[in-house]
């Protein structure tokens, strides 16, 4: 794939990919994270944000933590992202995919409700796969390259950067289902094109591809200043995980 493309392309490819691969492995959904690979997300928003976002750290006494989203980095990742394998969840409960109040995947489009996403997720009929930033040494000099960014963030001591995100993929529906939602499904989502078809045409395809939106659960890193007061610093030199947070 070449990582000339724009990262909105990148992304989109990547998740589209997912239905000819074999599943990499198992996770972890609870209420307040997902756990991959022993690495800890958080699940604030999730629904909200994607990879090359930032926004502000949310640190309540009482409630989730994780991130205020602010805006999207997405063209400092151009040539700076890697995917895993797919996975499956394991030990998926209702209460854990609810994500401040409603389910972090967009199923509008189809009529698909979140109990059926449920079903999906826990008869492992639905894939994710995580996707980082690969140098953050590359990703802070992009962002230290655009004032915009740069000037916005340097106001922030909770500024924080989504540089990992776990996707769904696509979501395998059963015949059962397809039957109980008949006339209801307006359409599949083809990367970040909605074509609308017939519910005879989704019987015989029922892969649905989930828009590249559709984040679970993300990782956070805090930048680290040049200089400790706001009004002197110029640039981000390195970055620190954030890991605070998860109950």
């Amino acid at each position: 794939m070449s990582m000339t493309r724009p990262i909105s392309m990148i992304i989109s490819a990547i998740l589209i990919s997912a239905s000819s691969l074999a599943s990499a492995g198992e996770f972890e959904i609870n209420k307040n994270a997902v756990t991959l690979g022993g690495k800890k997300f958080f699940r604030y928003s999730a629904q909200e944000v994607s990879l090359g976002d930032w926004g502000r750290k949310r640190n309540p006494v009482v409630g989730k933590r994780g991130l205020d989203r602010v805006d999207s980095l997405r063209p400092a990742l151009k040539g700076n992202v890697k995917k895993s394998g797919l996975y499956t969840a394991k030990n998926v409960t209702k209460s854990a995919l609810n994500v401040k109040g409603s389910f972090s995947v967009p199923t509008d489009a189809w009529g698909l409700e979140g109990d059926d996403f449920f079903e999906l997720v826990k008869e492992k009929r639905c894939k994710f796969r995580e996707v980082h930033v690969e140098n953050l040494s590359k990703l802070a000099k992009e962002i230290n390259e655009k004032k915009r960014w740069i000037n916005a963030m340097k106001e922030h001591n909770d500024a924080r950067v989504v540089t990992s995100a776990i996707y769904v993929t696509e979501c395998r529906l059963t015949q059962e289902m397809i039957a109980r939602h008949q006339g209801k499904f307006n359409g599949l989502l083809k990367g970040q094109k909605l074509e609308i078809v017939s519910d005879a045409a989704l019987e015989k395809s029922d892969v649905i591809e989930i828009p590249s939106r559709a984040v679970i659960a993300y990782a956070l890193h805090a930048p680290k200043w040049d200089k400790k007061q706001k009004k002197n610093r110029t640039k981000i030199v390195s970055w620190t995980p954030d890991k605070k947070g998860f109950k």
